[in-house]
């Protein structure tokens, strides 16, 4: 991990929201989700969080994991909700306090193969959809149809 390159990613993510003041930011996987949640935090710009797995970072138990650790606390600590993919990635934030359990949503995975699982998950997605305009209905400038 070079701190220079580390340093220009997150001023250019800071640069492109504040340029696009949006009403919402949604980030994925680990860089995004500490980089992108810390500037909106700045720019007091709402996001939600998807927690796409864990990562080498919390393999194992050193200087990384410590600092990675960290980082995902202050980066959470103003997310409006944070989705989990599954219980087991839900289980280990529980167990290290990094997010509030009442911002936890599981979403059970972002893609479904529907010859695998039939539609009967459908109705899931719909009842995630209207978590999150019931989160930020109140709140944004353009409403969610």
């Amino acid at each position: 991990m070079n701190p220079f390159k580390e340093a220009v990613l997150f001023i250019d993510i800071l640069t492109y929201v504040k340029r696009l003041r949006p009403d919402l930011v949604i980030t994925y996987t680990i860089k995004p989700n500490i980089y992108g949640d810390v500037a909106c935090s700045l720019l007091k710009v709402p996001y939600a969080v998807n927690i796409t797995g864990l990562g080498t970072a919390f393999q194992n138990r050193g200087a990384l994991y410590n600092i990675v650790t960290w980082m995902y606390k202050v980066a959470l600590r103003k997310a409006k909700i944070v989705f989990f993919e599954n219980s087991e990635n839900r289980d280990v934030y529980v167990k290290c306090n990094i997010v509030k359990k009442n911002l936890m949503l599981l979403s059970h995975g972002e893609r479904r193969n529907m010859g695998v699982f039939g539609y009967k998950h459908m109705e899931e997605i719909f009842d995630k959809r209207k978590v999150v305009k019931e989160h930020f209905c109140n709140s944004l400038k353009t409403p969610i149809e």
